[in-house]
């Protein structure tokens, strides 16, 4: 069997090496997950959040008392 030489960049090399090993593993380089969104432990504490919020009525807040919280908490979760 005849051979070839070539001189490529590490970048190449490694991803040649990587499409040789999809296509002898015939699967992707990579696991699949579901989006933790929608994992189970997720969804029993929205359940339990939901349930709470229905016994208790639950408490309204407004945009002012989440800014405050931004700053005494140092946090920059508004954005404008």
């Amino acid at each position: 069997m005849p051979q070839i030489n070539i001189k490529i960049n590490d970048a190449d090399k490694n991803g040649a090496e990587e499409a040789r090993k999809v296509g002898h593993e015939r699967r992707i380089p990579f696991e699949r997950s579901a989006d933790p969104f929608y994992s189970e432990e997720n969804m029993e504490r929205l359940k339990r959040a939901a349930d709470e919020i229905e016994t208790s009525g639950g408490t309204v807040h407004d945009l002012s008392e989440l800014e405050e919280m931004s700053e005494d908490n140092h946090l920059n979760i508004l954005t404008s």
